[in-house]
């Protein structure tokens, strides 16, 4: 927000002393949101982010979102210059309960925790690992549900391990205007647990803005590929 330099007499004549105080903006934000979803009617949510925790640069945030047939809590922590270095490391944590009895005859509970850590390979390209564990339970299952769901009446827990590699040359992360964003991410469920399954994602983003009788034109491209095989649940 601001910055104030003062000077005094050093401990010889050709040395001075600055002192240097920053006053910051604040960092910490609560945000409410809301809106209408035709799976789930009414849905709402409240967050609460701060950015830069304890004035060490970490990152912390929080979020409850739900509507009336869903409940889930978030929390997700980084620490952007992990052991003093470039790499950057996350823990997470969620909790969600879905009621879809009035629509599939079921309920679900999925609760986990996963560890991250980012690589910056070069200024617009990045690496990120993680590994998440989470139990996950179909319960509550109806006389009329279909077979598959009474299927996955059950436990089963879930260990999971993947990657994201992403180039990114937007020139406003939150509200770009010019540039592109592509990504290649993979799961790979089996490390233990119950489930096997190998995901692959592909992702690619362009943007592109310009002034067209001094209205703003803005062109965005998008597409998404998603494959899962390989799937066994013991």
């Amino acid at each position: 927000k601001g910055v104030e330099v003062t000077a005094e007499p050093g401990s010889a004549q050709d040395r001075v002393v600055l002192n240097v105080t920053l006053i910051e903006e604040s960092t910490g934000e609560i945000s409410f949101g809301g809106g209408y979803s035709t799976s789930e009617g009414v849905i709402a949510d409240i967050t609460f982010k701060e950015r830069n925790l304890m004035g060490r640069g970490q990152f912390l945030q929080m979020k409850v979102s739900g509507s009336l047939e869903r409940l889930q809590f978030d929390i997700n922590f980084t620490e952007p210059r992990f052991l003093d270095t470039n790499l950057a490391a996350g823990i997470d944590a969620f909790h969600k309960e879905t009621d879809y009895s009035q629509s599939s005859g079921f309920k679900s509970r999925k609760t986990g925790a996963g560890l991250r850590l980012g690589i910056p390979l070069g200024e617009q390209t990045w690496l990120s690992t993680r590994y998440v564990l989470s139990r996950e339970e179909v319960y509550e299952v109806e006389d009329d549900a279909s077979s598959f769901v009474k299927e996955q009446e059950g436990v089963e827990l879930v260990s999971t391990v993947g990657w994201t590699l992403s180039y990114d040359t937007r020139n406003i992360k939150t509200t770009p205007t010019r540039g592109i964003y592509l990504e290649l991410a993979q799961d790979v469920a089996g490390l233990g647990g119950d489930v096997h399954y190998v995901r692959t994602v592909a992702e690619a983003r362009g943007y592109y803005a310009r002034a067209i009788r001094k209205a703003p034109f803005r062109l965005r491209g998008y597409t998404r590929w998603l494959r899962t095989f390989l799937k066994v649940r013991r």
